[in-house]
């Protein structure tokens, strides 16, 4: 995806702009497995079964009251850091 096409993405997802930025780099640097989930769900609309460290993409949103892109982020945060991610949903962050 270009950055233009996540940008689009965000501004869909009704993010701010402060964090369009932020978000498109976490977006660009997520592990390539959570890459490729959050492709196919651009294409298809569809959540993929992904599940990281007993988080699954539907847990963070119905759960934790995620955006889809939030979810995917918080993944990848699950994947590269995963004490600090899940000590964080553990205490409310969402």
């Amino acid at each position: 995806m270009t950055k233009q096409e996540i940008i689009d993405l965000l501004l869909k997802e009704e993010y701010p702009e402060f964090m369009l930025d932020d978000m498109v780099e976490e977006i660009e640097n997520m592990p390539d497995n959570i890459q490729c989930a959050f492709e196919e769900w651009v294409k298809s609309n569809q959540l993929p079964s992904i599940e990281i460290e007993g988080y699954s993409l539907r847990k963070l949103i119905e759960e934790f009251q995620m955006k889809t892109i939030g979810a995917f982020t918080t993944l990848s945060w699950l994947q590269t850091n995963p004490v600090e991610a899940k000590e964080a949903l553990a205490s409310g962050y969402d």
